[in-house]
């Protein structure tokens, strides 16, 4: 027995990004599917991203370009 379709767009959330204003595709309710999981973060890049942005999420565009001014900052992550 093969598996329903899954509806992407009635079973996620489309929130918009508080960074860019872009709406998006949420998947967090199944793990391992959010694209946000695709971008690599250490634990003090997520702590800095909550403190900035609070429980928000952000598009994964944006998460990656916080990410990389994070590096980029000499933050979190550079050893």
């Amino acid at each position: 027995m093969k598996d329903a379709p899954m509806d992407l767009g009635e079973k996620h959330d489309r929130p918009e990004c508080p960074a860019c204003g872009a709406g998006f595709l949420c998947m967090a309710n199944r793990a391992g599917q959010c694209p946000c999981t695709e971008v690599a973060l250490t634990r003090d890049e997520m702590q800095a991203l909550t403190w900035e942005w609070g429980e928000s999420c952000l598009c994964p565009g944006c998460l990656r370009a916080e990410r990389d001014r994070l590096r980029g900052a000499g933050g979190a992550g550079e050893a």
